[in-house]
C-alpha cells in the first residue's frame, strides 16, 4: 500500500478539508456531489470508501471445468475461490460432465460454511455464499476451534484408554468441523484485505486479523493430531498397559495445559501466559523421552499405533508453543502501534 500525503486545510474557521487522490476518485466513478463514507479503524486510522459494502455487487468467480480433472483438484479450486472471498461461484462444465465432478461440487457446499446451490443446469452449477461475516468473526471461529479441538483430544485419549472404537470414529468425523472453521477464518482475513471497512466494523485491525489467520492454521494442525490419535486407536488390537496409559494421560494433560494457556494469551494479550506455555516445553520433552524409552522393549503390532499417539501428543504441545509465539508477536505489534499512535 502506497501512502499519499495531503495537506489539511481549514475553511470557515471550524471545518477541516482534505483533498482526495484524483485517480482514486476516477476509478471509483465518483463525481462532485457524490457521498463518500468514513470509518475509524482500531489503530486510529481513517478508512474511506466510495460506497457502503452492502451496495456493492457480490464478488464473483467462474470455475471452468474444460478437461478431465481429479475431483480433489476441483475441490481445492473451489475452496481457494471461497477463501478468496467470492460470494458467487459459477462452475461451468464445458464438454466434461463426469458425475464425479458434479458430485464434488455438491460435496464442496457441505464442506464449508455458507455456500448453497442456487441453480443447477446441464452445463453449470451456481453457488452463493450466504454466510454473514459479522456472524462468523475470526475470534468466534477461533473460540469454537479451541473448544472443539480440546474435546476431540480428550475424547481420543478416552477412546485409547477404553479402546472405544465408536468414540474414536466420532472424533475422526469432527475433524471436518475444524477444517470448516479454518477456511472461514482464512476467508475473513482476505475479505478484510479487500474491504478495510469490514475490519473497522468488527473492531479489529489487519495485523490482528493476520495473526488470527496464522493461529487458525496452527489450531487446524492440532486438530489433525487429535484425529490421528483417534485413527491410531482404530488400528489397535489390544488395550494399553495401565502404567503406560497413566504416562500418556500425564503427557496429554501437559500438552492441553500448554494449549489452553497459549490460546488464552492470544485473545487476552497476556504475554506472561504465552511465555509460561513456551517455558514448559523443555519439561514436557523430558516426559516424552521417558515414555519413548519405556516403549523400546515393547513388541507387537500395537507399538506402531502407540508411537503415532506419542508423536501426536508431542506435536500438540509443540504447536501450542508456536501458538504462544504468535500471541507474543501480536502483543508486541499492538504495543508498537500504540506507541506510534
Amino acid at each position: 500500500m502506497t501512502l499519499e500525503a495531503r495537506k489539511l486545510q481549514m475553511t470557515g474557521g471550524s471545518t477541516y478539508l482534505v483533498t482526495l487522490p484524483k485517480r482514486w476518485v476516477t476509478e471509483s466513478h465518483l463525481k462532485a456531489g457524490d457521498m463518500v463514507f468514513f470509518a475509524k479503524t482500531p489503530n486510529g486510522g481513517l478508512y474511506v470508501q466510495a460506497q457502503p459494502s452492502a451496495e456493492r455487487g457480490p464478488r464473483r468467480a467462474i470455475v471452468v471445468v474444460d478437461k478431465p480433472e481429479r475431483r480433489e483438484h476441483l475441490l481445492r479450486r473451489l475452496i481457494a475461490a471461497y477463501i478468496a472471498g467470492n460470494e458467487i461461484l459459477e462452475v461451468e462444465f464445458k464438454g466434461h460432465h463426469e458425475p464425479e465432478l458434479r458430485k464434488a461440487v455438491r460435496e464442496f457446499t457441505r464442506m464449508v460454511i455458507g455456500p448453497e446451490i442456487l441453480e443447477e443446469t446441464k452445463d453449470a452449477i451456481v453457488i452463493q455464499d450466504l454466510s454473514d461475516p459479522a456472524q462468523f468473526s475470526q475470534e468466534k471461529c477461533l473460540r469454537r476451534m479451541h473448544l472443539t479441538i480440546r474435546s476431540m483430544h480428550e475424547e481420543a485419549m478416552t477412546a485409547l484408554r477404553t479402546l472405544n472404537l465408536s468414540l474414536a470414529r466420532d472424533v475422526e468425523a469432527r475433524d471436518e468441523d475444524i477444517d470448516r472453521l479454518f477456511w472461514m477464518t482464512a476467508k475473513q482475513f482476505n475479505l478484510m484485505l479487500m474491504d478495510a471497512g469490514l475490519a473497522a466494523k468488527q473492531g479489529i485491525d489487519l495485523s490482528t486479523s493476520s495473526s488470527y489467520r496464522q493461529a487458525a492454521k496452527i489450531l487446524e494442525r492440532i486438530g489433525d493430531h487429535a484425529e490421528r490419535i483417534a485413527a491410531s486407536v482404530l488400528s489397535m488390537e489390544q488395550g494399553v498397559d495401565k502404567k503406560l496409559m497413566d504416562s500418556l494421560d500425564a503427557a496429554s494433560a501437559q500438552a492441553l495445559s500448554m494449549f489452553d494457556r497459549s490460546f488464552t494469551s492470544l485473545l487476552s494479550g497476556n504475554a506472561e501466559d504465552a511465555n509460561s506455555a513456551i517455558d514448559d516445553i523443555s519439561e514436557f520433552d523430558k516426559t516424552m523421552n521417558r515414555i519413548t524409552e519405556a516403549m523400546r522393549t515393547m513388541k507387537g503390532r500395537d507399538v506402531f499405533a502407540l508411537a503415532g499417539v506419542v508423536e501426536s501428543i508431542g506435536r500438540t504441545a509443540h504447536y501450542s508453543s508456536d501458538l504462544a509465539e504468535i500471541a507474543i508477536n501480536l502483543v508486541a505489534s499492538r504495543s508498537s502501534a500504540s506507541n506510534i499512535g
